[in-house]
């Protein structure tokens, strides 16, 4: 598991780098066994220490999809993916998560550079796929009901109804 950028790892002594590991592996653990709350504040914890540690950015991206909050994912995934650029797994979440927040042309643009960097797999190739059929800028769908991520700083969207 990476523990973050090699500049904040560098800051950190061995006892609070092991700290910052052990912490992940809990968050880890709650959040596989539903225990969304708990997971959400050991990671907010890490990043109070390690604000670029991919991990714990990645994880509350994770977590803010899982509760049907895409957009509130964003900043978590480009954070995990700009302190590990070599990480598929970031980059799929973030253009996925571009994808569910209704942000195509993001996607693809991020998708397109991915590929001119000489990154191929059969998941970005299936984002391609499934991006091919998605038309510009839809609109993301509704949240449903259930635990809320806590996000600070989130502006409120207007909440409009269709028939």
């Amino acid at each position: 598991m990476n523990q973050g950028t090699n500049a904040e790892t560098a800051m950190l002594d061995p006892a609070q780098q092991q700290a910052i590991q052990m912490a992940i592996q809990q968050a880890v653990a709650h959040h596989q066994t539903g225990r969304l709350q708990e997971a959400e504040h050991l990671y907010r914890a890490i990043l109070q220490i390690q604000p670029r540690h991919p991990d714990a950015n990645h994880n509350l991206g994770v977590l803010a999809v899982q509760m049907q909050q895409p957009a509130a994912s964003l900043c978590y995934f480009k954070t995990s993916l700009e302190s590990n650029p070599e990480n598929e797994r970031y980059l799929l979440s973030y253009i996925d998560a571009l994808i569910q927040s209704g942000e195509i042309s993001s996607a693809r643009q991020l998708l397109a550079q991915s590929k001119q960097h000489g990154l191929h797999s059969e998941a970005l190739e299936a984002l391609a796929i499934r991006l091919a059929d998605v038309k510009a800028d839809e609109p993301a769908p509704n949240p449903s009901p259930g635990y809320r991520l806590n996000v600070p700083n989130q502006p409120k969207k207007p909440t409009h109804t269709e028939e």
